[in-house]
């Protein structure tokens, strides 16, 4: 059981989510790896200032997705 009756997270469920996390984040680490660090930090650097014009302009509108989140 990964829910307490009050709705938290029980030990179960607190390991399961962290043991996701980290399998996620790992998943997720592949491309960065490739890139390398000097070509990620300028990918950032390029981002960043397409993110300051973004926020600049209240950010993006929200959008659903083909699976209906927002």
């Amino acid at each position: 059981m990964w829910r307490s009756d009050s709705g938290g997270l029980t030990d179960e469920g607190l390991a399961a989510w962290t043991r996701i996390e980290e399998e996620t984040d790992g998943l997720a680490l592949g491309p960065w790896l490739r890139l390398g660090k000097e070509r990620t930090h300028r990918l950032w650097t390029l981002l960043r200032d397409l993110l300051q014009v973004i926020l600049d302009q209240n950010g993006l509108p929200r959008l659903r997705t083909p699976i209906g989140l927002s």
